[in-house]
C-alpha cells in the first residue's frame, strides 16, 4: 500500500514534459457538452415538439448521462420526465444507439430484452439519439410524452439540427 502512495505521489514529482507524458499514456482528451450547447438542444427541442404539437419532457445529458438541461412542456406527463433523462443514459452507455434502434436490435433476443427492460435508468424505445460532434458522442437528446414513433421521428430530426448548430 505504501508503495502505491508513494508512486502516487512521486508522479506529482516528475518535471511537466514527463507528466504530460504519462497523463497522455493514462487519460484520452475528449469534447464535452456545456451548458451552452445543451440549452441550444433543449430549446431545439422544445420548438420541434411545438411544432408537432406535442407535449413533451425533453432532457439533454452530457457523454456520462448526466443532467444538463430539462424542460417539461405544459400539460405533459411529469413521470414522463424520468423516461426522457433515463433514454439520454441509454443513448450514451450504449455508445450511442439511437433508443429505437437499440430496441429493434434486441427485438430477437427475447432474454436479452427483459433484462435490459429490468434494469434501472435504461429506456430502449423511441425517443432518444446522440449529440455527436467531430465523431464524438458528447450527450444526448432525450424525449417522451408521446408514442415511440412520434419521439423517434422528433429525436432524429432534433438530433440533425443540434449537430449542424453544435459542429458551427
Amino acid at each position: 500500500m505504501r508503495a502505491t502512495a508513494y508512486a502516487v505521489c512521486n508522479c506529482t514529482q516528475r518535471s511537466d514534459a514527463r507528466k504530460t507524458e504519462s497523463y497522455a499514456v493514462h487519460t484520452r482528451p475528449g469534447l464535452a457538452l456545456t451548458l451552452e450547447g445543451a440549452q441550444v438542444a433543449l430549446a431545439a427541442g422544445l420548438a420541434r415538439a411545438e411544432e408537432l404539437q406535442g407535449r413533451f419532457n425533453v432532457a439533454v445529458t452530457d457523454a456520462a448521462g448526466d443532467l444538463l438541461a430539462f424542460a417539461r412542456m405544459d400539460d405533459a406527463f411529469a413521470e414522463s420526465g424520468l423516461i426522457a433523462i433515463d433514454k439520454c443514459r441509454t443513448v450514451v452507455r450504449f455508445g450511442g444507439a439511437p433508443t429505437d434502434g437499440l430496441y429493434e436490435a434486441l427485438a430477437g433476443e427475447d432474454a436479452v430484452v427483459r433484462g435490459i427492460a429490468n434494469r434501472p435508468g435504461i429506456a430502449a424505445f423511441g425517443g432518444g439519439v446522440a449529440i455527436v460532434v467531430d465523431g464524438h458522442v458528447v450527450g444526448a437528446v432525450g424525449a417522451s410524452g408521446g408514442s415511440a414513433a412520434a419521439l423517434g421521428a422528433f429525436a432524429e430530426q432534433l438530433i440533425c439540427e443540434n449537430n449542424a448548430v453544435l459542429d458551427a
